[in-house]
């Protein structure tokens, strides 16, 4: 990956992906972040800053958006974290841990590891719905802070 990423940074990228892609909007106000992830404004502002600095959300009149690199970097954490999720399930380990622990090393592993690792999985099926999956992992980690 070529970005330095925390997970809580791509919590919010997630967020933004799911408040503006899956409902059909092109950008989310900073008020929205902070209601979804509990957030306070103050926190949300800093973080919106830093990933505007990575070139990955563009601020807009109406609130902000991901940039299109935004775009194929959440793209790519979604398949990452499907990935991990997928293999860890297959060790039997059940779907919510596994979809947490895949949250914390997705933004960490190697895209040729990610591309082993899917190989060996591509027979599975996960569960749910990844983009969701992903979405409400952030939601139950910020919820544990």
């Amino acid at each position: 990956m070529d970005v330095d990423l925390t997970p809580e940074m791509v919590d919010y990228l997630v967020s933004i992906y799911v408040l503006t892609y899956k409902r059909g909007c092109r950008c989310v106000k900073p008020v929205e972040i902070s209601k979804t992830l509990g957030a306070s404004k103050a926190t949300v502002s800093l973080m919106l800053k830093k990933l505007r600095f990575k070139g990955l959300v563009t601020k807009e009149k109406d609130g902000v958006s991901l940039s299109q690199r935004g775009v194929a970097l959440c793209t790519a954490i979604l398949r990452r974290h499907a990935t991990i999720e997928k293999a860890l399930m297959r060790f039997g380990i059940d779907h919510d841990r596994a979809c947490e622990v895949a949250r914390r090393i997705e933004v960490e592993v190697d895209e040729i590891i990610v591309d082993l690792i899917e190989k060996g999985t591509a027979e599975l099926e996960l569960p749910c719905d990844r983009v969701i999956c992903r979405f409400e992992s952030a939601l139950k980690a910020r919820r544990r802070l």
